[in-house]
């Protein structure tokens, strides 16, 4: 299993979290994942390949910015 964690901006409470964690589960190679409004962070645990540019958008196209 592999993990990534994700710099991202404009989550300001546990709502937020749940929209992103929503969102990405249903993704078939991601295996967990974990949003933190209070770091900033999103922790996604991934088999396979990931899409990581696939990713970013679709927690853009919520309102999000993915910081690089």
């Amino acid at each position: 299993m592999n993990k990534i964690e994700l710099n991202v901006k404009g989550m300001g409470c546990p709502m937020c979290e749940k929209k992103i964690e929503n969102k990405l589960s249903e993704n078939e190679n991601i295996k967990a994942c974990k949003a933190n409004h209070k770091k900033g962070l999103v922790s996604i645990k991934y088999e396979n390949e990931l899409d990581l540019n696939n990713i970013k958008n679709i927690i853009n196209e919520l309102g999000y910015n993915v910081i690089d």
